[in-house]
Formats: C-alpha cells, sequence, structure tokens
C-alpha cells in the first residue's frame, strides 16, 4: 500500500549555488507542532579522507564527536551509525525464490555510504542546515531525505 503523501510537498532537487541561499532546495511543509526526521546519508571517498595512523585521523574524529555533541546541546533528537567499509559488505538477493548471496558491495563505485545520522527537525532549511555542518561534507556529500511516516 502507497502511504497518503497528499499533505506533504516532495523534495525536488536543485543546484545550489552557496550554502547560505535560504531559497535553495525544496520546501517541506509540516504541521507546526511537530518536528520531522530527516536521514542524512554519508557519502564519501574513503580515499579522501585522513589515514586512520596520520596525525590528521585524530582531529577528523574530534570533529565527527563534536558535530554530535552540537546536535544534542541543541536539544536535537538523533541517531546515527558509521558503517564497516564496502569490503566488508555481503549483498543477498532473492531471485526465483532462491537467495543470492555475494561478497562485497552490489554496486563498484569509488564513493560509498559510510554512515548516517536521523535527526528530528523542523524543516528541510534545518536538516539542510546540519548537513552543511558534516565534517566530510568538504569532500564528500550528504544526501538530505524525509523519513516517511506511517499512520
Amino acid at each position: 500500500m502507497i502511504p497518503d503523501l497528499s499533505d506533504s510537498v516532495l523534495p525536488v532537487r536543485q543546484t545550489c549555488d552557496n550554502q547560505t541561499d535560504r531559497s535553495c532546495g525544496a520546501a517541506l511543509t509540516q504541521k507546526p507542532e511537530t518536528l520531522m526526521k530527516f536521514m542524512l546519508t554519508l557519502v564519501s571517498d574513503p580515499a579522501l579522507e585522513p589515514d586512520p595512523s596520520s596525525p590528521d585521523f585524530e582531529a577528523y574524529m574530534g570533529e565527527w564527536f563534536a558535530y554530535s555533541n552540537a546536535l544534542a546541546s541543541a536539544g536535537i533528537e538523533f541517531s546515527g551509525e558509521a558503517l564497516a567499509g564496502p569490503e566488508t559488505a555481503t549483498t543477498v538477493q532473492v531471485r526465483d525464490g532462491q537467495r543470492l548471496v555475494t561478497d562485497g558491495p552490489f554496486i563498484e563505485s569509488k564513493e560509498v555510504v559510510g554512515g548516517f545520522y536521523v535527526i528530528d527537525v523542523a524543516d528541510l532549511d534545518a536538516a539542510m542546515d546540519w548537513a552543511a555542518k558534516i565534517p566530510n561534507i568538504h569532500f564528500g556529500s550528504v544526501e538530505v531525505r524525509p523519513v516517511m511516516t506511517f499512520d
């Protein structure tokens, strides 16, 4: 069954010239008394991250802890996890009633999903503001999507 999205405005993909342009991005509407959940999917090329054995890695990890602390300090409910590398992935498919299991990621790509946050914020603008503060935003990207609610 397809959920009723008639009260929602679905996001429209747009190109943003700068991070401070408030008119950039789609406007999602919400009931004023509620918060909306957004998933921030973190995508980057692991080769661009500081090497775990380098002196820069500790500072980089500190940025992630500071980001999570900033969410908590702002009173934002959130969850999130970092994911192990794509070489640890197992892909499962079912075709003609048979389970097919493949070691490794199904899609070969330099960029991988490295983790996610799910945040409760007022609207898409707030979610984009938090996405723009993600520590790897300067060499990766963050996909911001509303989490569907089923009544």
